[in-house]
């Protein structure tokens, strides 16, 4: 089978295959994150707190609308790791064109009932009077653009599945170049506003999604190479990804909403708090999207080794990457927590909004770690196939448990109902999500056996 600019990670030395695999993923999220942040410093110093505001509460609708995507995106990319490890040409052709046929129909779909949606949106969840006529216009432009968000996460799952993280972070470095570029153009100079913003990241999705298509059209020699011709939904692909990806889907949406739901209780303490929280997020990606790097990575070595029937090894990468992810997540967490206060001022100094960003640093950072495990495993079991589970750990943890939480911390006076109080739910649901991973990894066979491969 030709291998040419893609990685097998069922041979050789383990530690090496993840970090050349990992590597790549890394910096290509770094650049996400940092394109994302620049566009909240900017908006934040020259536009106001109420446009940095209608950024960050934007933010729960955005990541629901992509998780929605993402699951598809993690099915595919099981399905498309296995059949690389093993070596099942015909059959992983046919499920890289599925793939790309759903991404297209999924993105429009989305992108039509988004568009209608929005100003039912921002009354749903209840944003700040101040921040609404802007975050109307960020979430319109932003829809408007969706089908290509969702092409580009798509193909980039396809190279990463096949192990070519390298390609993605070449579009991703372009896209945030332009996208930081365009940002200070339009809002800076054009004076445009949070619709400058929102257009700079369209436009930056737009040209990386041109490249991730062109590419795979351009190596038709290889074994994930695509001919448009033969974008097609093939029934018995679909199926097979769909199995695997709902459930992913469903755990993302349903946390999603129920961040949508924890959004509306911080858009209650006012604009000062939701752009305080705004800006702690973006300090929160440089955390979140290495892990979630990590978390792939474990994802697809589990996928290609299973399906190479090499159990031994999906156990071994799995710990090495539970280390790495927690290591991280504690130097890290460290130094955010060193530098919290100039950290926020750098989006807006003003006293209310930082008081409230160095409050968020203090309640996440020292914790993450326990989310960095849990995210690893959970990348390990949806590469197994296991993604039901990997389900109802998240909707139990973070969208019953950060409910329920939110429910009883307003009808009891024995809790205050702060910021503090409220935003404390999210390192107590990774405490709880760990555990259950914990239990059903320990009593498990999660790996399965060969029979259970891709038939």
């Amino acid at each position: 089978m030709e291998r040419k600019l893609s990685t097998s990670m069922t041979e050789g030395v383990i530690w090496k295959a993840m970090v050349l695999f990992c590597i790549p993923l890394l910096f290509g999220n770094f650049f996400q994150q940092l394109y994302s942040t620049v566009d909240s410093i900017v908006v934040g110093k020259v536009v106001g707190k109420e446009a940095l505001a209608a950024i960050g509460a934007c933010d729960p609708i955005i990541a629901l609308v992509l998780n929605l995507c993402a699951g598809a995106s993690a099915g595919a990319g099981v399905v498309i790791s296995q059949l690389f490890g093993a070596q099942r040409e015909k059959d992983l052709k046919t499920a890289v064109h599925t793939t790309i046929s759903i991404a297209f129909v999924l993105g429009l779909v989305l992108e039509i009932i988004g568009l209608i949606l929005v100003p039912s949106l921002m009354r749903w969840i209840q944003m700040p009077e101040d921040v609404i006529a802007p975050g109307t216009t960020y979430m319109r432009v932003y829809f408007a653009g969706l089908l290509f968000t969702v092409l580009f996460n798509m193909t980039s799952g396809i190279l990463n599945a096949v192990g070519n993280s390298r390609r993605s972070l070449l579009y991703l470095i372009i896209a945030s170049a332009v996208n930081i570029v365009l940002d200070l153009i339009f809002v800076m100079v054009f004076r445009w506003g949070i619709f400058g913003a929102a257009f700079a990241t369209v436009l930056s999705q737009l040209l990386s999604c041109v490249c991730s298509i062109t590419y795979l059209c351009r190596c038709k020699e290889q074994i994930y190479g695509v001919d448009l011709k033969q974008l097609r939904i093939n029934k018995a692909s679909a199926a097979r990804i769909l199995s695997i990806g709902v459930p992913s889907s469903i755990q993302g949406v349903v946390r999603c909403l129920a961040n949508i739901f924890v959004q509306t209780g911080i858009n209650s303490f006012g604009s000062d708090a939701v752009a305080g929280y705004s800006a702690y997020l973006r300090v929160d990606g440089f955390m979140w999207m290495p892990l979630m790097s990590i978390g792939i990575a474990a994802s697809t070595f589990t996928g290609q080794n299973i399906g190479a029937g090499k159990f031994g090894r999906v156990y071994d990468g799995l710990k090495l990457a539970i280390k790495v992810s927690a290591f991280y997540s504690v130097t890290a967490g460290f130094l955010i927590m060193l530098t919290a206060n100039p950290i926020i001022s750098i989006f807006n100094s003003e006293p209310g909004v930082v008081q409230y960003g160095v409050i968020s640093i203090i309640m996440f950072m020292p914790f993450y770690w326990l989310f960095a495990i849990y995210n690893t495993m959970a990348g390990a079991l949806t590469g197994a196939g296991r993604t039901v589970i990997a389900m109802l750990s998240s909707v139990g943890a973070f969208c019953i448990f950060r409910i329920l939480w939110m429910v009883v911390l307003k009808a009891t006076e024995f809790v205050p109902y702060t910021f503090t109080s409220l935003i404390a739910m999210y390192p107590a649901s990774w405490i709880l999500s760990l555990m259950i991973l914990v239990i059903y990894m320990k009593k498990v066979n999660w790996t399965g056996q060969k029979t259970e491969r891709l038939e």
